[in-house]
């Protein structure tokens, strides 16, 4: 059932999550931010892969820790090394991205936030009946396209992510 949610998905007309091709450019257009199919892929594979992105590695630990839960609450030692996890990503967003001025909107969450729930979605997918799986999927598609969204946001100077206070619980 692994392989099952990316192929699905990339039936989608237009859809982010289309099997990755070697020819194509695993960032986005500042070749910082993974492209929405390399993030969901690092989810998807048994090994962290060194050339990838620094926030496909990122995801890629999120679901090894999401990995073996299901949708209910995460036990203490999850939620504490997902919430290290989101506070890595998010201080190097902080460091790397440059910040938007004047007529940015201000995104409602941040991006390790945005990174771990994508993580998430993807992992409890994986555990449910084929019968119980199409809303966690719809979900999954609505945060890849905030994700993409961001992205976009990110790069045009038309967003900027929210300070984040490091060591909080995000889950």
């Amino acid at each position: 059932m692994i392989g099952m949610l990316p192929d699905a998905y990339s039936l989608l007309a237009g859809s982010p999550m289309m099997a990755a091709d070697s020819s194509e450019p695993k960032t986005s257009l500042t070749g910082i931010l993974p492209r929405a199919n390399v993030l969901l892929a690092a989810l998807h594979r048994s090994w962290e892969v060194e050339t990838d992105p620094e926030l496909a590695r990122w995801a890629y630990r999120l679901g090894v820790l999401y990995a073996r839960l299901g949708d209910g609450p995460l036990p203490a030692d999850i939620r504490q090394r997902a919430s290290k996890i989101i506070d890595e990503v998010n201080d190097w967003i902080a460091r790397t991205m440059p910040r938007a001025v004047g007529g940015a909107t201000m995104a409602p969450v941040s991006m390790g936030e945005l990174v771990a729930w994508i993580a998430r979605a993807a992992k409890c997918s994986e555990q449910l009946p084929v019968s119980e799986i199409h809303p966690l999927w719809r979900r999954l598609a609505e945060l890849v396209q905030a994700y993409n969204d961001l992205v976009r946001g990110l790069e045009a100077g038309t967003c900027d992510l929210p300070t984040y206070l490091p060591e909080t619980d995000w889950s």
